[in-house]
């Protein structure tokens, strides 16, 4: 007996040193190390409450969970690591379902095909002293609604990835301190969703289909660089980027954007550079690129070259006219090999106007002249 206890003493005294003893990791489980418990297959709905209070990682896949419970990982204060994929019976996660992982350095929840009822501060009060990722990955859920990421500041990282999903206003509110923060597969975003977001390293947008409207990340402050990259985009508004300010660099690449508004940018406060780099953009104009920024670099883009955009032509930026392209109407030539071969609209409708002018006075001086013969 004596033996026995001290054997399962030594397993328990050298986390990670050697597998837990059959008898005690869970059915359907394997127990690679005395504080990793990977479940896969594994037939439960709710949480167990009985594994070793030892565990640092634990993993779920393909399991028969339907519900993360309140509280459910209480009794696993030290875990490091929690991964639940692909879980097709996972249906909702409750208010403050992790609360309490003071220690937790990677929270991720991906490929779980049914999982659309997040309850509100379903991810709050989780310590994040040790630099925590949170990735959420495909999954059911399409509207990230203002709370479910309360009181979730000093994030290592922040990544949602999903498909058409809709971001409601104050989503993210009052967010601070994370060093990565990344939106995949976005197809709205409302006003004020980032409202009093601040102090972020990087922010990312990418792979999403959508319309930056007005102010869409207004309240967003003290951000050392937004990228925006790799989108389908039917229109950049007028004014799109007001209300954010302090931003280190604002860049915009390998999009394709259908148009960009005049003014789009003018009104961001405190800007370091913009970058506008290898998109195609069917429809620009004269004010489009206007802004405060310390630097504008507006290079390898692909235009719709025709006589809207005429007026590239008289840039005084070198730079600018050989870095950019037309499209394949023009075999991809530089802006500065481009002529257009084309009478802008205005002029036309002015000739039209001084023929029909000279046509006029013509004919009443017939008229005046026909009228004394007669006298």
């Amino acid at each position: 007996m004596t033996a026995r206890l001290s054997l399962l003493m030594i397993y328990f005294a050298i986390p990670g040193a050697i597998a837990l003893p059959p008898r005690l990791c869970p059915a359907s489980c394997y127990c690679e190390t005395v504080d990793k418990i990977s479940c896969e297959h594994a037939d439960f709905d709710s949480v167990p409450t009985n594994w070793p209070v030892t565990v640092r990682i634990l993993i779920f896949k393909d399991c028969s969970i339907t519900h993360i419970q309140k509280h459910a990982f209480r009794r696993y204060a030290n875990l490091e690591e929690l991964i639940i994929e692909n879980c097709d019976r996972l249906n909702s996660l409750q208010k403050f379902a992790f609360k309490g992982l003071n220690h937790l350095r990677l929270l991720r929840l991906s490929n779980n095909s049914n999982l659309k009822d997040i309850a509100k501060s379903a991810f709050s009060l989780i310590s994040n002293t040790h630099g925590l990722r949170i990735q959420l990955d495909d999954n059911a859920f399409t509207v990230i609604r203002p709370g479910f990421f309360r009181q979730s500041n000093h994030l290592r990282e922040l990544s949602i990835k999903g498909n058409n999903l809709h971001i409601q206003a104050n989503a993210f509110a009052g967010l601070t301190r994370i060093d990565f923060f990344n939106l995949i597969g976005v197809s709205s975003i409302q006003p004020l969703a980032f409202e009093n977001v601040s102090r972020i390293h990087r922010f990312e947008i990418s792979g999403s289909n959508l319309s930056l409207t007005k102010g869409f990340l207004s309240s967003m402050s003290h951000v050392r660089e937004i990228h925006i990259s790799s989108n389908q985009i039917e229109f950049i508004e007028t004014a799109a980027f007001d209300g954010i300010f302090t931003i280190g660099r604002l860049q915009l690449s390998a999009n394709s954007i259908q148009n960009i508004s005049a003014h789009a940018f003018s009104s961001i406060v405190n800007i370091g550079e913009l970058i506008i780099e290898d998109n195609f953009i069917a429809h620009i104009n004269a004010e489009s690129l206007l802004s405060s920024a310390w630097r504008t670099k507006f290079r390898d883009n692909t235009l719709r070259c025709g006589c809207e955009i005429a007026w590239i032509k008289h840039s005084r930026d070198v730079i600018l006219l050989k870095r950019n392209f037309c499209g394949p109407e023009e075999n991809y030539i530089s802006l500065m090999n481009y002529e257009a071969r084309c009478v802008p609209i205005h002029q036309n409708a002015l000739s039209r106007f001084n023929a029909f002018s000279n046509s006029s006075l013509l004919y009443l001086l017939l008229l005046f002249l026909y009228m004394i013969v007669l006298l």
